[in-house]
């Protein structure tokens, strides 16, 4: 967890950026959900990048990801790549939700996406860049570990 500070906006980030295949999306959005329990006031944006390699599944797996997005309950959904844009379809009406076709777009919005104290949750596949973004964060950014 880091915490970002741009003089205006204060939030946390949970990076898990660097891999993501379902078992391990699932389990992250798993343990986001315990966090979401034990703080029920607590503002929880999630980013969701595609997992990658996933061959003829992958918008199967990817519509999978729904009921346990929907168990937290997050603030704002923000949705980066083609297959986690068609998770947009079921929440579209009823969550503030962004899609990017990539963390470049991404960056451009992020500080008009957050609000303060948000904790926000990052996952993807290393080839869709949020990884990259996360570090673009930490060396931009006054950041505390």
């Amino acid at each position: 967890k880091i915490s970002i500070n741009n003089s205006y906006k204060k939030a946390d980030i949970l990076n898990d950026s660097y891999n993501a295949n379902f078992e391990s999306m699932v389990t992250s959005l798993v343990d986001l959900h315990k966090i979401s329990k034990i703080k029920p006031n607590l503002k929880i944006v999630i980013i969701i990048g595609d997992m990658l390699e996933l061959g003829e599944k992958s918008i199967e797996m990817h519509l999978k990801l729904i009921p346990y997005i929907e168990n937290i309950n997050p603030r704002c959904l923000v949705l980066i790549g083609k297959f986690s844009k068609l998770i947009l379809g079921h929440f579209k009406d009823k969550l503030f939700c962004k899609t990017f076709n990539d963390t470049l777009n991404l960056k451009k919005e992020f500080f008009k996406i957050i609000k303060p104290n948000d904790l926000i949750f990052v996952k993807g596949s290393n080839g869709i860049g949020l990884y990259n973004f996360c570090n673009y964060l930490y060396n931009n950014f006054k950041m505390e570990n």
